[in-house]
């Protein structure tokens, strides 16, 4: 764990305790998971509806609960600037990688990083049945555990990073989503997950420049290199942020 994110788990969970009717909009959580980003969701919502697909099959059931409080995105007041952000990246895996995750082309899920559980809550509101992993840190998995059972999400499977080989995938199809989280992690927690890339069958990962002294444009050009043997891969700069998504898909022997 960076020493950045010991102080910040201390002060999510202070907040989380202190304020469980309205966790979402506290400073360090809505710094870190709940981004009250106006403008960008703005942006990604523009794109979106160009789109027929997220207008006629994303849009009807996008939006969210009353748990923690959520800001509100000023042209969709059901969801929230975060679920904008969520529904992007879901339509840019159904563009790039060619599934619509809720869809039942995929059957397992790994989430590095979960953020509040919000991806999780939203995925499984569109009817997705398979099975979902979040993995972790511990804190951050109670806060996720008790979002998701005020939401009526369950079934959910938990698990730190030690504890994640647990849930390797075996027959099923299955994707390893990363946002924002394998690029804020120390290298000998990426080295972790590394050694098991190969056995999904789809990566999504967004990453942003560099966090606590490492430049992610470099380990993500290398880790490109790494999954070459093994998946077709795309990397794409964020149109509205200083930030890239890296789309693999697994290649066919």
């Amino acid at each position: 764990m960076s020493t950045l994110w010991e102080g910040m788990l201390k002060q999510i969970v202070k907040e989380y305790q202190a304020f469980p009717a309205s966790f979402l909009r506290q400073p360090t959580i809505s710094k870190t998971t709940h981004p009250n980003v106006q403008d960008l969701a703005a942006l990604y919502y523009s794109d979106l509806t160009e789109s027929s697909f997220f207008n006629e099959q994303i849009l009807p059931g996008l939006k969210d609960g009353l748990v923690g409080q959520p800001f509100q995105f000023k042209q969709l007041p059901e969801c929230s600037p975060l679920t904008i952000q969520h529904a992007y990246h879901l339509n840019l895996i159904r563009e790039h990688l060619g599934i619509f995750i809720p869809s039942g082309q995929i059957s397992r899920i790994v989430e590095i990083g979960g953020g509040y559980g919000n991806l999780c809550r939203l995925v499984k509101q569109f009817g997705y049945a398979g099975t979902y992993t979040i993995v972790d840190f511990p804190q951050m998995l109670q806060l996720q555990q008790h979002y998701l059972k005020q939401n009526a999400i369950a079934g959910i499977e938990f698990a730190t990073l030690d504890e994640s080989r647990l849930f390797l995938p075996s027959s099923d199809t299955s994707i390893l989503i990363a946002t924002f989280s394998v690029n804020e992690m120390p290298m000998e927690s990426r080295k972790i997950l590394e050694d098991q890339y190969n056995q999904y069958n789809y990566l999504f990962f967004a990453y942003n420049t560099a966090f606590d002294g490492i430049n992610n444009i470099e380990y993500f050009n290398e880790l490109q290199s790494k999954l070459d043997p093994f998946f077709e891969t795309q990397l794409i700069k964020d149109k509205y942020k200083n930030s890239w998504f890296m789309l693999c898909k697994k290649r066919v022997k």
